[in-house]
């Protein structure tokens, strides 16, 4: 005799209305997810435009540029003039008011010798940072005798890699409590900006476009070389990443406001400083000093690159003075008639008269060893054969000889 197999209970008007509300709130995601697919990512082939992306999605990481290929075509969503304003005023904010401490263990006045002496890996390359302090913002002896610490100012660094190794402001924000934005296009590097400089204003694109439609070709190497398609020379051929672009004046107007000073500024993108340069108004922008890169592997010998007198020419053309060979690899500028002007010029003299009797101080010093080798050899070894003793040994001998032949002729006598 078969089993009867036993009847399942008849469902319950309970059972059938949580069954609807469970599809009902599945399909409600899924529209949810494809609408915000829509508006953040897929590209509106209808209008024929591309859709816009907020810098807030940028920051959180929950959109990544789309990797492509050496000759790829891949476009991402650019940002408009509007919603850059105000994504990134609302996220970002603006630089705080409130003074940062120093940092009690290398920030030692006035010299900061502790902090001077770390690695690069915790601070610029080639004591970058070290010389535009002594040169432009350091206090002069009568404000350090009276235990002045440095004005308050404010940094921009474009190129600024994981915000840390060779990190040209890095002293400016550890130890003297400046404000600044850095600005890095590399996906990797800028994530690691984040950990790295929590104080700073930050953000990622490359800033070398007058529009803000179309995006920049960077090669996806997070290391502190890195650069755009086409101009860092050490990885041509390598994979490429598209990140977006526009130009960088409105940036800082939105960071700093309009006409108000930036202290320093560091430019260092591998080849892209002219693009970048070429993307500010001077005239709504008030940048104290100014460090460019000349010399990478687009321009090995910067005399010799069209590029660093064409840098040169727009500088001069922006009212700026030139500070040749005071920073290894880079051209220094200073905005003419301002404090920073001046107190580089006023180093400048002082160093050119420290070198001048440096120089004096050595010439005299091979002078006098050259006339110390001349005595030392005219003078004999001890015992050994003099030339002027035996003269005037041979003198007074022939003398004595000469007055003893005269005292022995009879004409002669008296």
């Amino acid at each position: 005799m078969k089993r009867q197999k036993p009847k399942k209970p008849p469902a319950t008007i309970t059972d059938k209305f949580v069954l609807i509300c469970l599809v009902i709130l599945n399909l409600i995601s899924l529209l949810l997810t494809y609408f915000v697919h829509q508006r953040l990512v897929a590209p509106d082939e209808d209008e024929g435009h591309n859709p816009t992306i907020t810098l807030q999605s940028l920051q959180t990481k929950s959109l990544h540029p789309q990797r492509s290929g050496e000759n790829s075509n891949s476009r991402v969503p650019y940002i408009s003039d509007e919603q850059f304003h105000q994504t990134y005023s609302r996220y970002h904010g603006r630089l705080p008011q409130k003074f940062k401490q120093p940092h009690p263990k290398f920030c030692d006045l006035p010299d900061y010798f502790d902090f001077f002496r770390l690695p690069k890996s915790q601070r610029s390359r080639l004591f970058e940072d070290k010389i535009i302090y002594d040169t432009f913002f350091k206090p002069d002896v009568q404000s350090l005798k009276q235990h002045k610490t440095p004005q308050h100012g404010t940094y921009l660094e474009l190129g600024a890699f994981d915000g840390k190794e060779e990190s040209n402001t890095m002293f400016f924000d550890t130890c003297l409590g400046w404000d600044g934005l850095l600005i890095e296009a590399q996906t990797e590097s800028y994530e690691k900006v984040i950990q790295n400089r929590p104080g700073a204003v930050k953000l990622s694109f490359s800033p070398t476009c007058l529009d803000n439609t179309i995006t920049a070709s960077l090669y996806n190497i997070p290391l502190s070389n890195n650069g755009m398609k086409d101009l860092a020379q050490s990885y041509t051929g390598k994979e490429t990443v598209e990140v977006p672009c526009g130009p960088l004046t409105p940036v800082l107007i939105d960071v700093f406001g309009l006409n108000q000073t930036i202290s320093f500024f560091s430019l260092d993108v591998e080849g892209a400083e002219l693009l970048v340069l070429n993307t500010i108004d001077f005239s709504k922008v008030d940048i104290h000093v100014i460090m460019i890169e000349v010399q990478n592997s687009y321009c090995p010998n910067p005399m010799s690159c069209a590029q660093t007198h064409l840098i040169r020419k727009r500088m001069a053309e922006a009212n700026y003075s030139l500070f040749a060979e005071l920073v290894e690899a880079s051209d220094v500028f200073t905005k003419h008639g301002t404090e920073a002007w001046r107190s580089g010029n006023s180093v400048q003299e002082e160093n050119a008269k420290r070198q001048w009797i440096l120089k004096r101080r050595k010439i005299l010093k091979e002078k006098n060893e050259a006339r110390g080798v001349v005595r030392r050899r005219l003078q004999p070894p001890h015992g050994g054969f003099s030339f002027r003793r035996r003269f005037s040994s041979w003198s007074s001998s022939s003398l004595q000889w000469h007055k003893g032949i005269a005292c022995a002729n009879p004409a002669n006598r008296k």
